[in-house]
Order: C-alpha cells, then sequence, then structure tokens
C-alpha cells in the first residue's frame, strides 16, 4: 500500500488526529480515554437508536427481541406441577440443584412400571 511514513508525515496527511513523540504517548492516551469515556447521554441515545435502526433493517432486531420475549415468556409462563421448570429450580435449588432433581426425575420415569 503506501510506504511507511512518519506520525508527523501522517498527521499531515490527516491519516491520524496527531502525532505525539514517544516520552508523551502515555499522557495524550490518558488525555484520549477521559474525553471517549466521557459521553453525553443524548450521544448515547443517538447511537443506541441507530444501532436498533440498523438490526431492524437487517432483520436481525427482530430476531434478538423475539429471542429476548421466549426468555420473558418462560420466565413466566404457568407450569403444571409435572413439568420441568428451569427458572424455578434453578431459582429455589441452583443450577446444580436442578440436575440433582432432573436426573432423580428421569431416574424414576426409567424404573416406574408401565
Amino acid at each position: 500500500m503506501l510506504p511507511e511514513i512518519s506520525g508527523g508525515k501522517a498527521a499531515v496527511l490527516g491519516l491520524i488526529n496527531q502525532a505525539v513523540p514517544p516520552d508523551e504517548l502515555y499522557k495524550e492516551v490518558g488525555r484520549w480515554v477521559h474525553i471517549l469515556c466521557q459521553p453525553s447521554p443524548e450521544s448515547l441515545a443517538i447511537t443506541k437508536e441507530w444501532i436498533n435502526g440498523i438490526l431492524d433493517i437487517t432483520g436481525s432486531g427482530t430476531s434478538w427481541r423475539s429471542h429476548y420475549d421466549s426468555h420473558l415468556m418462560l420466565q413466566y409462563v404457568r407450569f403444571h406441577p409435572d413439568e420441568v421448570n428451569l427458572y424455578k429450580v434453578r431459582r429455589d435449588k441452583g443450577l446444580e440443584g436442578f440436575f440433582v432433581e432432573r436426573a432423580s426425575s428421569a431416574t424414576q420415569l426409567l424404573t416406574q412400571p408401565d
């Protein structure tokens, strides 16, 4: 592509914001980090809306919302007493408790006479 050029020349050409001497680099990076970590709430809202708009245009937004909604629905659905409810058992007994209870239920189903 291009031969190697100095930081100063890259700044003049508009390829970078600015060039700084190596001994000032850490201080300059810190200044930029401080600036970039202080976005306004308005810019965050606009950026979020823009990204969501792009997701909607590509169809990805609908997919993400559908996935999120299915998690919500599974948390609030009313299960019958004999059905497995991962969310309830995980809340009450933890994930390991869920696996123990599920294994026990599966074993009982296999050993029960027809």
